[in-house]
C-alpha cells in the first residue's frame, strides 16, 4: 500500500485523493504555523538588542527575512492545494529558520552564546519540522540540513569537547523525532485509506440497497414492502372491500405460436408497459401477469374509496392502450376485461422469489366476469355498480342482464364502453 521509503501510495489515484483531502485539513494549520513562525522571530528581533552580544545590523536583516518569510509562506501555505505544497513550503521555512539561528548564535561577541542556546533554538526550530510539517521525509531532509550546519560549525570552532553533550542530545532528539513523525504519517495514510475504504463499501452496500428497493419496490405494493423491509415475518391481511380487475387478450395464445421469442415478448412487454403505467397513475396497484393475462387492484394494499371508479377508468384505459398498441407490434390484439368488488384477502407467500397476491370469492367472481365478457368492454358485476354510485353517471354503461357463471350460478353483469366524462 505505501512505497517503504517515500511512505507515499503506491497507488497514484490514491496518493492523489490523499493529497488534495489531507491539504484541505492541515491547510490552516500550516498557515497558523508559519504565521506563528513569523511572530516568534518578530519576538526574537525584540529580544536579541537587549543581550548586547549580537549587532543589530547583522541580526536585524536575518529577522526581517524570516518574518517576512514566514509571513510569505503562510499565504502561499493557505493557497496550497496539495499536501506536498504545504511540505515544500512548511519544510523550506523549517530550514530557513535553522540556519538563521544557527548563523546568529555563532556570530554573537563573546562566543559563548553559540554554545549556550544554538541547540536549544534548533530543538524548537526541529520541533516545528516534525509537529507542523508532519512529513517523514521534509523531517528527514529538515534534521540532515540544520543537524548537520550545527555540527560543521561546532567543529569549525575548534573546541568542540564543551559542546558534545549539547550535539549528543539535539542527535538523539532527531533521531527520536524523525522515527515518530514516520510512524504518525505511516498511522495518518493507513488510517485514510482504511477510512475510504469503509466509505466506499458503505456507499456499495447503499447502491445494492437502493437496486433491492427498487426490486422491491417494482415488485410489490409500497405500503406491503415497508412492512415487509421492518421484518414482519407473515403479510396476511383480511379487506374488507376492494376491486379486483382482470384483463385478457383475445386470441393471443394461438397467434403467439407463429411468433418468434423476441417478437413475442417485445409485443407483451410493450403493451403491459403501458398498463403499468395507467394503473400507477391511477393510484391501484398491479398484482401480477399470468401470460397475456393481467391483474390489478384498487383499495386491496390501502384503503381506497373510491377503488371502483378508479378500477373501471383503467380498464376502458387499458382497451384504449391496446388499440393504440396492436397497430406498432403489427398484431391484431384486442382486449377483455372484467372487474368485481367485494371483500378479499391479501398477502404475501413465500420466502423466495416474493409474491403479494389476493384470495377469494371477490377473485374468482373478478376472474368470471372476464372470462364470460366482451371484447373492448369492461364487464362489471352488480357489486361494483353499487360501489360506483353517483360515479356510475360518468360511464356509459349498459346492462348485459344475467348470464350464467362457472361455479357461481346466474350473476347480473353490466358493460362500460367508455367514460362519459374525462378520467
Amino acid at each position: 500500500m505505501l512505497n517503504p521509503v517515500s511512505l507515499r501510495f503506491v497507488d497514484e489515484s490514491a496518493e492523489a485523493a490523499f493529497q488534495r483531502e489531507s491539504a484541505a485539513e492541515v491547510r490552516r494549520q500550516s498557515s497558523i504555523g508559519s504565521l506563528t513562525g513569523a511572530g516568534l522571530w518578530l519576538a526574537a528581533g525584540a529580544l536579541i538588542p537587549l543581550t548586547g552580544v549580537l549587532d543589530a545590523n547583522l541580526s536585524t536583516p536575518v529577522v526581517a527575512a524570516m518574518v517576512v518569510g514566514n509571513l510569505v509562506g503562510g499565504l502561499l501555505a493557505a493557497r496550497a492545494t496539495t499536501l506536498d505544497r504545504l511540505h515544500v513550503i512548511g519544510g523550506a521555512l523549517n530550514i530557513a529558520s535553522g540556519i538563521a539561528v544557527i548563523y546568529l548564535t555563532a556570530q554573537a561577541r563573546g562566543g559563548d552564546l553559540f554554545e549556550r542556546y544554538s541547540a536549544s533554538a534548533l530543538m524548537l526550530q526541529l520541533i516545528f519540522a516534525f509537529v507542523v510539517v508532519r512529513r517523514f521525509s521534509a523531517a528527514l531532509i529538515a534534521v540532515a540540513i540544520e543537524v548537520g550546519l550545527l555540527y560543521a560549525v561546532a567543529l569549525g570552532r575548534g573546541a568542540p569537547h564543551g559542546f558534545v553533550l549539547d550535539l549528543f542530545i539535539v542527535t538523539s532528539a532527531a533521531i527520536v523525532g524523525v522515527g515518530v513523525t514516520r510512524l504518525l504519517e505511516t498511522a495518518a495514510r493507513t488510517e485514510w485509506y482504511q477510512r475510504r475504504l469503509i466509505e466506499d463499501q458503505a456507499a456499495e452496500i447503499e447502491r445494492e440497497k437502493a437496486k433491492s428497493e427498487r426490486v422491491l419496490r417494482n415488485v410489490l405494493p409500497e405500503r406491503i414492502a415497508d412492512r415487509l423491509r421492518e421484518d414482519e415475518s407473515v403479510i396476511a391481511d383480511g379487506v374488507a372491500d376492494a376491486t379486483v380487475l382482470f384483463a385478457d387478450l383475445v386470441g393471443f395464445t394461438p397467434l403467439s405460436e407463429g411468433l418468434e421469442p423476441d417478437e413475442l415478448v417485445r409485443a407483451l412487454d410493450g403493451l403491459f408497459a403501458r398498463f403499468d403505467a395507467l394503473t400507477d397513475g391511477l393510484g391501484l396497484d398491479k398484482i401480477k401477469t399470468i401470460g397475456d393475462a393481467y391483474m390489478a387492484a384498487g383499495g386491496a394494499a390501502a384503503p381506497l374509496p373510491d377503488h371502483a371508479d378508479r378500477v373501471v377508468r383503467l380498464g376502458l384505459a387499458m382497451i384504449e392502450a391496446t388499440a393504440i398498441h396492436a397497430p406498432l407490434c403489427g398484431l391484431p390484439l384486442r382486449l377483455r376485461v372484467g372487474v368485481h368488488s367485494g371483500p378479499l384477502v391479501a398477502g404475501v407467500i413465500g420466502r423466495r422469489r416474493l409474491a403479494w397476491d389476493l384470495w377469494g370469492d371477490t377473485v374468482n367472481t373478478a376472474s368470471r366476469m372476464e372470462s364470460h365478457g366482451v371484447i373492448d368492454a369492461v364487464q362489471i358485476s352488480r357489486a361494483t355498480l353499487d360501489r360506483l354510485g353517483a360515479n356510475a353517471s360518468g360511464f356509459a354503461i349498459e346492462p348485459r342482464g344475467t348470464i350464467e357463471i362457472k361455479g357461481k350460478g346466474p350473476l347480473e353483469a353490466f358493460l362500460v364502453r367508455a367514460a362519459t366524462i374525462s378520467a
